[in-house]
């Protein structure tokens, strides 16, 4: 759904009907919002469950005036035909408690992964809070002193017709070099939520590939300075729906014996140069010490 609002939380029903005269709620309840004060863009896409319905029908629960909409865009969601991964990205963190200090006006984290080199893909918080609806900004920092933008979007719970309806996952920006994190949960006028946790999680990595028979594979990680291969087996594999797959389990981790380090010979022994620089200062600080305790040569008659 398009608006020009900037500042928004509404609920929206979502009915469908083959004559545009009998009409079947097919989502009684689902929230939009948009936070442009915050820099967050929120979310303006309502799911609902499938159906062959002609006509669609949007109601927005917005009593103090009419909501001004500038278009709607429909869209189809065609049937998976096989699940390839678990719902979820891989824990990398606990449970954490917030803060202690922070503003008053929303709950923060501010976590150090202890590495550069960790690419946080999502974000998980559980609360006792039986309803809520609540802003997230990600942010991120290579020093703990300046922050950029690593993503946003929202959590909420609310109960429709007894059935609990939440979502309580924020994915971010897949951002390398970035060794702390900072979540916010923007609370504005209204109370924390009772006893709020964060973790956080990695995205999952999957190699998909059809063996031949009588072969052995090795799966090969860890180049830093490694590309991106171009394969057309991206493009052409297809799963199909009665093919069997396999999930063959890897043998014991070793070092590659062969592996030659592409760096250069300073940056694979930094400590060479300083210590080149150290011992360069030394003999220039001993001759500039020389030439200051020489005696003046006698002038010439």
């Amino acid at each position: 759904m398009q608006t020009a609002e900037s500042d928004f939380i509404n609920w929206v029903e979502v009915a469908a009907s083959d004559d545009a005269r009998l009409w079947r709620i097919v989502k009684p309840r689902a929230p939009i919002s948009r936070f442009f004060r915050e820099n967050l863009e929120g979310s303006q896409t309502i799911r609902y469950s499938e159906n062959n319905a002609r006509y669609l029908r949007l109601r927005i629960q917005e009593t103090a005036r009419q909501f001004p909409v500038t278009s709607v865009d429909v869209y189809s969601s065609p049937g998976v035909e096989k699940e390839l991964l678990p719902a979820g990205g891989v824990p990398l963190m606990a449970m954490l408690l917030p803060d202690s200090a922070g503003p008053p006006s929303q709950t923060q984290w501010t976590v150090d992964l202890g590495s550069s080199t960790i690419p946080v893909a999502e974000v998980h918080f559980g609360t006792t809070q039986p309803e809520f609806y609540r802003a997230v900004r990600i942010l991120t920092s290579v020093d703990a002193k300046e922050w950029q933008s690593a993503g946003g979007g929202e959590i909420y719970r609310y109960s429709v017709g007894g059935k609990i309806e939440e979502s309580l996952l924020v994915r971010c920006y897949e951002i390398w070099g970035a060794r702390y994190w900072r979540v916010e949960v923007l609370n504005g006028n209204d109370a924390p939520l009772t006893a709020v946790r964060l973790s956080l999680a990695l995205a999952s990595r999957f190699v998909l590939f059809k063996p031949k028979p009588q072969r052995a594979y090795r799966l090969i990680y860890g180049n830093a300075r490694a590309t991106a291969p171009q394969y057309d087996l991206a493009r052409t594999l297809r799963v199909q729906p009665n093919e069997e797959m396999q999930h063959p389990s890897l043998g014991v981790e070793e070092p590659t014996s062969n592996f030659a380090d592409p760096r250069p010979f300073t940056e694979r022994h930094p400590n060479l140069l300083w210590f080149a620089v150290g011992i360069a200062v030394v003999l220039l600080g001993y001759a500039a010490l020389r030439a200051l305790r020489s005696p003046d040569s006698p002038a010439q008659p």
